[in-house]
């Protein structure tokens, strides 16, 4: 007897990309992105960059250092027995000689990725955000108890797995699709609303600023992540009961927000066109 046809398992993932305007044509092909979580992390993170600049590698990554950035809310409809874990997840980036984005998998270093399946990557098991040693800046605490406490993860959709126009998992072998893009917002207007929603946590500390709301500044650089992780999330290992952290259902709420509205008294942002 023939051997049965395998299940086809389709699920819609909702997913985030931060990148350049100039890539809005691409979409989502050959790229990496997060779900909600995943990309708060990533960009949250990123709030360290004027104390880290010019030495650390997201000070040189277009997709958080460029000038114009969107931030983008998408739907991504995937054949479940492609997904896979992190040894075939790809890391793409924007190649900064030709400035195109290519993908290259794990266990193939410098080399194109030419799988299709889609890759998914943990945050928590990510090495490059592993826990600091004693004594270590305060940017690599940060980094670390954001990742231990934000977590999510982060997604490949390589060109070589995408179905082509009017087909979906598995045709052909491929192994996702966009369904729709729900919501692309300025990444300026994005970081303002959550800026205004962390800042309203500890305005004591904000206010004790030479400069409140000048988010270049060391002062409000280390109030923000004070108001993010607690006192101590600059100097050791802080958890989900430390005293001071936001919890992470309001920093996801505060990520939301303006995808949900075009309202900026609720926190909204309007949609790019």
């Amino acid at each position: 007897m023939p051997l049965a046809a395998a299940a086809v398992l389709l699920q819609n993932l909702t997913l985030f990309h931060t990148n350049e305007f100039k890539y809005t044509s691409l979409g989502i092909t050959d790229m990496n992105e997060g779900d909600a979580a995943g990309d708060l992390f990533f960009v949250l993170k990123a709030r360290a960059l004027p104390v880290e600049c010019p030495g650390a590698y997201d000070c040189r990554d277009p997709e958080l250092a460029a000038n114009k950035l969107q931030i983008t809310k998408v739907v991504v409809e995937v054949d479940s027995q492609y997904l896979q874990t992190a040894g075939l997840y790809a890391e793409c980036n924007v190649n900064e000689n030709t400035s195109t984005y290519t993908c290259e998998c794990r266990g193939a270093p410098h080399n194109s990725c030419t799988n299709h399946t889609v890759g998914v990557q943990t945050v928590r098991s990510l090495p490059f955000f592993g826990k600091p040693k004693p004594g270590s800046n305060a940017p690599s605490w940060w980094r670390y108890n954001l990742a231990q406490l934000i977590g999510g993860n982060w997604w490949s959709t390589v060109g070589s797995g995408q179905c082509l126009a009017g087909t979906q998992p598995p045709a052909a072998g491929c192994s996702w699709r966009l369904v729709k893009t729900v919501k692309r917002v300025n990444k300026t207007c994005h970081d303002a609303s959550v800026n205004k929603a962390v800042m309203s946590r500890q305005p004591a500390c904000f206010a004790g600023c030479l400069q409140p709301t000048n988010t270049s500044s060391t002062c409000w650089v280390d109030c923000f992540f004070k108001a993010v992780l607690g006192p101590e999330g600059g100097t050791e290992a802080v958890t989900n009961t430390s005293a001071g952290i936001i919890p992470l259902a309001d920093l996801l709420a505060m990520w939301e927000a303006p995808f949900a509205s075009d309202d900026p008294a609720a926190g909204g942002c309007p949609a790019l066109v």
